[in-house]
């Protein structure tokens, strides 16, 4: 294959990935400020979830593109951080689970702390993606150090 036409694929596979990394940045903006209206609310309101339906579908469109695991995207180093981001993204929000079931049905009433299921949800679902993205920016910023 010709350099110049190498060059110019390599280019516009930056270019795909510049648009894949701010629809995914979006999307999670999109379902951050829903997860933070859904805990401030309590309730799980139509606008809401049309929101979060929305940036379900804008992150699960982008995501595996950005991260490097789709063709004509794929890169090896961008798979091993995408592997990293997700698998620690979804550590912390199994814990953050676990501290949401713990308050909402452990802690004692003289704690005056109430949350309810959606209050939860949106806690859960806005830990994850917030640390999903900040990982993944931190580590592809940082580099695989292995």
């Amino acid at each position: 294959m010709d350099p110049l036409k190498k060059a110019d694929k390599a280019q516009s596979n930056v270019n795909m990935i510049d648009v894949q990394r701010i629809g995914l940045w979006i999307g999670a903006l999109v379902l951050a400020l829903d997860s933070i209206c859904l805990i401030m609310i309590g309730e799980f309101e139509f606008v809401i979830a049309v929101g979060m339906g929305l940036g379900i579908v804008v992150i699960s469109t982008n995501l595996w593109p950005y991260i490097g695991m789709q063709k004509p995207y794929k890169d090896e180093r961008a798979a091993r951080v995408g592997a990293m981001a997700g698998l620690s993204a979804w550590y912390i929000s199994l814990v953050t689970a676990a501290l949401a079931a713990v308050i909402l049905g452990y802690l004692p009433a003289s704690w005056n702390i109430h949350l309810n299921a959606a209050q939860a949800l949106g806690g859960v679902i806005l830990v994850m993606v917030v640390s999903m993205v900040c990982i993944y920016e931190y580590m592809s910023w940082k580099g695989v150090t292995e």
